[in-house]
């Protein structure tokens, strides 16, 4: 299992788009992902699913924190932090 904390920096933070993309790339993983708002104090939800990542109300600066466990489990984490912190663009 891998866990990392990193800071939102995407501009408005995981809103529809952004939002999208990451759920996107989320599910391009075998792993199980997880992302949990550490700055709100909401709990784990699963990353691959639109609804619960909206629903961690995650926005720009907030912190989070990303676990996955699978075979490709280091590759999702550092793609998915890409993403959050706005190094990935439209690659999504």
């Amino acid at each position: 299992m891998r866990t990392r904390r990193c800071r939102v920096l995407v501009a408005g933070g995981l809103h529809a788009r952004p939002a999208s993309r990451f759920v996107a790339a989320a599910r391009s993983f075998k792993s199980d992902i997880f992302l949990r708002n550490v700055s709100r104090g909401i709990d784990f939800v699963d990353a691959k699913r639109p609804f619960d990542v909206l629903s961690a109300e995650v926005w720009e600066g907030d912190v989070i924190e990303l676990e996955s466990e699978g075979p490709d489990e280091a590759e999702a984490i550092e793609r998915l932090v890409a993403i959050v912190e706005g190094r990935e663009g439209e690659r999504a």
